[in-house]
Order: C-alpha cells, then structure tokens, then sequence
C-alpha cells in the first residue's frame, strides 16, 4: 500500500494509519520504529512517540492520537511505503510555497487566525496544521483529530 503526504494533508490519514485507529495497524505497516519515547502524565507512561524517519505517530494506551510528519530538517525522510505524492511538499517549503501545492492539488485549507506568537499555521479540511516557524519555513504537519470549532 501506498500512502502519500497528499492523502495525508486530505484525509489526516496514512491508509490504515489514521486517530483512533490500533497502534499494531503502524507497527505492522511500517516495521520496526527507529526511536521511542514515553508519553508520561504525572509521571505515570500512557503511551509512546514512535519515530519513522520523519513521521512521528504518537499513541495513548493503544490508540493514535497523533500523527505528525516532522519538516524542519534540510531533508525529508519517510518510511518505505509513504510517499511525498502529487504535491511535491518538501523539506523547510517557505509558505508561498505550500500555498501553491495546495492549490494545484485542489486541497482546501484556511490561514489559522490565531497563531501563536512565533508561528503561522495553514490547515486543511480535515484539520490537518502546517506548522510555520519563525523563519517562516515549514517546522511540521501536524493531525490530532477533527478542528472543533
């Protein structure tokens, strides 16, 4: 199966791998995760950061909470089985940039009206968040789940 940045940016998903869905679902699709890291409440673990190369799922218990392809590097790397796809998004994309892929792949999205102090941030419809730094380059895209108004 293959799963693309493009999928991802109009769906939030990476096929089988989407919020809510069973951790074992990742694991199986994309072997063995290069790094781990606890997610701890008051000291207590609930869950795990799993590191793909750039792609990151986060999950609690067993289930995705959130799945976040990191950007900030000088170069993007991604799992065997995900693809950039049609939009061509890369590694550090300056947002004229990202406005132009969204574009020409038909994606809808929306300026955040309220970044914080440091960042901007595009979302597309699902709620899927670009996330701009201070240098005005791409930092992440980000998915937690549906935006609630």
């Amino acid at each position: 199966m293959t799963m693309t940045l493009e999928d991802f940016a109009r769906t939030g998903a990476f096929g089988q791998i989407r919020i809510g869905a069973d951790i074992s679902a990742a694991r199986r699709l994309l072997g063995r995760a290069e790094a781990l890291a606890p997610i701890r409440i008051s000291g207590k673990r609930y869950g795990t950061i799993l590191a793909y190369g750039d792609l990151e799922i986060s999950h609690l218990e067993s289930k995705i909470c959130l799945i976040a392809v990191e950007l900030w590097r000088p170069t993007l790397t991604l799992p065997a089985g995900v693809e950039r796809g049609a939009l061509k998004l890369r590694a550090r994309m300056k947002k004229p940039a990202l406005l132009r892929c969204l574009k020409r792949g038909e994606i809808p999205y929306e300026e955040d009206p309220d970044p914080d102090w440091d960042t901007a941030a595009i979302r597309t419809g699902p709620g899927v968040t670009f996330v701009f730094g201070d240098n005005r380059r791409i930092n992440s895209i980000q998915y937690s789940g549906p935006k609630l108004r």
